[in-house]
């Protein structure tokens, strides 16, 4: 009797419903059946808990794209989309309504434009009919804010810009967004200012010029040294030197 050893995935999975269950009808609720080989592996990774039942909840068909809507309930939880023009290829990105990657399908592009054939509109589908696996489904949060709330706790699904208020630092770092608290002396004085308005706070002696001269609109100082004409009779002294400025302070110790 022959063995067959490391058989072919697909060969494996040709008489079975994965990534469906097994007893998924493929059947939608106006008669329409999914092609049996459409979905030829899933794996859905959620940024959330899913309690309920996964589904292929929805195929919508557009004048020029199709729609595999994945669901658990009612909820949304990402599609996939693909030209009716053009057969997808063999794997599709699944986001969530906020553009977030939460997935990835191995389909069969000869079934997948098979549905650019269906009439235009939305294919429902009910648990019993496109449920997935259980192990389809990894639910894991990416690293970092996978999204903000408002102060009802809903979703903020548009642009959220970030504004460094006194003594915090925004950085970006190669697609990240550092916060660094680094303080402020000034900060501090502001804060006494506001519980003890009636107290004198002043202001401490800020360098406003140097022989003169204010700084540019940025409130820096632009200092150029010609080690040639430098003095070696003062006490206060700059010296170039690589990437910058040196300031030296030069005195004698009496005896």
């Amino acid at each position: 009797m022959a063995l067959t050893r490391h058989e072919p995935w697909r060969s494996r999975i040709a008489d079975i419903r994965y990534p469906f269950t097994d007893g998924a009808t493929l059947r939608g609720r106006d008669g329409l059946d999914l092609p049996a080989d459409l979905l030829v592996d899933a794996v859905l990774h959620p940024p959330r808990e899913v309690s309920g039942i996964a589904r292929l909840g929805r195929v919508a068909v557009t004048g020029d794209e199709v729609k595999l809507v994945f669901m658990e309930d009612r909820n949304i939880l990402g599609s996939a989309r693909y030209s009716r023009d053009q057969p997808p290829d063999e794997t599709l990105t699944v986001t969530d309504e906020m553009d977030r990657h939460i997935g990835t399908l191995v389909v069969s592009p000869a079934s997948a434009a098979s549905l650019a054939a269906w009439p235009a509109g939305e294919h429902r589908f009910d648990e019993q009919a496109a449920a997935l696996s259980p192990t389809v489904l990894i639910p894991a949060s990416a690293p970092g804010v996978g999204a903000m709330a408002d102060g009802q706790g809903q979703s903020v699904p548009v642009e959220v810009y970030l504004v460094a208020e006194d003594g915090v630092q925004l950085a970006w770092d190669d697609g990240l967004v550092r916060v660094h608290a680094v303080g402020d002396p000034l900060f501090l004085r502001k804060s006494c200012i506001d519980h003890f308005p009636e107290a004198d706070f002043p202001s401490g002696p800020y360098l406003r010029t140097i022989n003169g001269q204010p700084p540019d609109n940025t409130g820096h100082f632009q200092v150029t040294v010609n080690e040639a004409d430098s003095a070696e009779d003062t006490v206060l002294r700059f010296r170039p030197q690589s990437g910058g400025l040196r300031v030296e302070l030069t005195a004698t110790r009496g005896v």
